[in-house]
């Protein structure tokens, strides 16, 4: 699939590097790419750059009809999504926000040389407020977090608060992958920030906390023109 989404050499070039023994990390330095991309073979993210490069799963279709110029990328791990969505639209001002450490300090190695990319580290959230992780010992693509009794650790922000942050007066795409956060999101009494988004593209967590779709599916009732369904994604574009 490497091959035939990028050529023989770059395709070939990517899949060698994978497969090198003795290595904990992957660095992966190709003509796709502005600069190296670091992948941990101990964690998820080998998974998640076939996701994304070779089974594209954030290009759906009509996605090359689209000129986007603002992107948030919500739960953004190590960059992978957002330099896929930066390599499509290159004029585009694309947002991340991840909450993970290590996965801060590695999108930030991912993305160095991506202007177009501004990266903060916290985690999309209901209301502002401090968060603790959940769930440690699982990869880090997959942890999730809670509000928290201290008062330090990861800052949740609101979209209202990323909207206000960055003096965005529209959203073209909100990609939001963020391990069953979701079901605060939706169930907060103001969504009038959905009014700004034109594209949603969300990764649902029901099979790791029950009830994170119903509270989804409530809020877009009414709201959506189209929908497409690519991977482990729902597209939605709003009327």
């Amino acid at each position: 699939m490497l091959i035939r989404n990028y050529g023989f050499k770059v395709g070939f070039g990517i899949w060698v590097r994978f497969i090198r023994p003795f290595s904990q990390n992957v660095c992966i330095k190709s003509s796709i790419f502005k600069n190296p991309v670091w992948l941990r073979k101990n964690d998820s993210d080998l998974d998640i750059f076939d996701q994304i490069f070779t089974e594209k799963q954030y290009e759906w279709y009509e996605i090359h009809a689209l000129s986007p110029k603002v992107i948030i990328d919500a739960g953004a791990n190590i960059g992978l999504s957002a330099i896929f969505f930066s390599n499509l639209f290159p004029d585009a001002k694309i947002y991340c926000i991840e909450p993970g450490q290590e996965n801060h300090a590695l999108l930030l190695k991912n993305t160095v040389n991506y202007p177009n990319i501004t990266v903060l580290n916290g985690a999309l959230w209901a209301k502002h407020e401090f968060l603790e992780l959940t769930n440690p010992e699982g990869f880090s693509a997959g942890h999730a977090f809670s509000s928290s009794q201290a008062a330090e650790g990861v800052v949740g922000y609101t979209m209202d608060e990323l909207i206000q942050m960055y003096s965005l007066e529209r959203i073209d795409i909100l990609k939001m992958d963020i391990e069953g956060a979701e079901k605060e999101i939706f169930e907060a009494e103001d969504l009038s920030w959905l009014e700004k988004v034109n594209i949603l593209v969300i990764e649902l967590h029901d099979m790791y906390r029950m009830g994170t779709s119903q509270p989804f599916i409530k809020a877009i009732n009414g709201k959506i023109e189209k929908m497409y369904f690519k991977g482990e994604n729902i597209i939605c574009y709003f009327s």
